[in-house]
């Protein structure tokens, strides 16, 4: 059976499969499906919102097929088992508004998303890196606990980028590589968190407005100083774009000698910025610098020159 947008149709199956298509070409949108189960006319939570990167409900009643193309025929398929909809869920009589999801948290099940899907197709894209300040747990006399303060963590977010027409850098705090947003490289940190002790931590911007520049970009978190590994340390990194949800990733799974974690990689795919989570910490091989490892392990291809480091 078919229905036209915007229109009721009873069912009468234990279950049901909802598929939405449509022909792409130059200049058609993508579309994509999704489902939200409602009580009282609202999601509960973000796990009644089922779609591209969240394709299964917790409750098993609902799940996100994905696209198939034949051709320029695309479509894209919901599937619902009525009979394992908990019984609170209950449509409402009116068209339910769009709902913006409070995170999209990237996971190694669900490690990619797309900004354009999620709104952020312009205006601008903030990175976001925070950590607290750490302490250590020690036994003293008498079996008492002591706590013994680690040093001041200075953890630098910095990224590789590199444009269309060839041009590739890196944006952090050393050498007044700050970047910049009205020109190129269309990127730009906010400052230098020696200690951890902002609660802002630290950000940086990406305009969005220029996203037909970009090829790819490569987000990355650096230890200066204070920490000879990412093993034993949390943080999170996560991006804000101006238009759609923010976009999350915790920093908490080292289990090696690392400097340098990989966080997030951007890459323009078709006109659209697409973000994977990396989650990948580096490994400097001896006498080798943490940008050139970095580099390195992704194929940047950057001719690296020494700079004075941090005054």
């Amino acid at each position: 059976m078919s229905m036209r947008k915007c229109a009721n149709l009873p069912v009468q199956a234990p279950a049901v499969r909802a598929v939405v298509g449509w022909q792409s070409g130059a200049g058609v949108p993508d579309a994509g499906g999704s489902a939200l189960l409602l009580v009282n006319g609202k999601v509960r939570d973000d796990n009644d919102f089922v779609f591209y990167n969240q394709p299964a409900h917790p409750a098993g009643a609902v799940r996100h097929e994905g696209k198939a193309t034949a051709g320029n025929q695309v479509t894209d398929t919901v599937f619902v088992d009525l009979g394992r909809v908990e019984p609170s869920i209950v449509a409402p009589a009116t068209p339910a508004v769009p709902v913006r999801l409070t995170k999209v948290t990237l996971t190694r099940q669900a490690p990619t998303v797309s900004l354009a899907k999620q709104g952020g197709r312009s205006g601008s894209l903030r990175v976001n890196l925070n950590w607290s300040m750490r302490s250590l747990g020690k036994r003293g006399l008498f079996g008492k606990q002591k706590t013994a303060h680690l040093p001041d963590l200075d953890l630098d977010l910095c990224c590789l980028y590199e444009h269309v027409d060839g041009r590739k850098g890196i944006v952090h705090p050393i050498g007044g590589s700050f970047g910049a947003l009205d020109r190129p490289p269309y990127i730009m940190l906010d400052g230098d968190d020696r200690t951890g002790a902002n609660e802002a931590g630290e950000n940086l911007t990406i305009n969005l407005d220029h996203t037909d520049k970009f090829r790819r970009i490569l987000i990355f978190a650096s230890i200066y100083a204070g920490a000879t590994s990412f093993a034993g340390f949390d943080a999170v990194a996560t991006l804000f774009p101006q238009h759609g949800a923010p976009i999350e990733m915790r920093l908490d799974e080292c289990t090696v000698m690392a400097r340098a974690a990989a966080l997030f990689l951007i890459e323009n795919i078709n006109g659209e910025l697409v973000v994977r989570r990396e989650s990948r910490y580096i490994v400097q091989a001896p006498g080798q610098y943490r940008n050139d490892a970095v580099d390195a392990a992704y194929n940047w291809g950057i001719k690296w020159v020494t700079v004075p480091g941090k005054s």
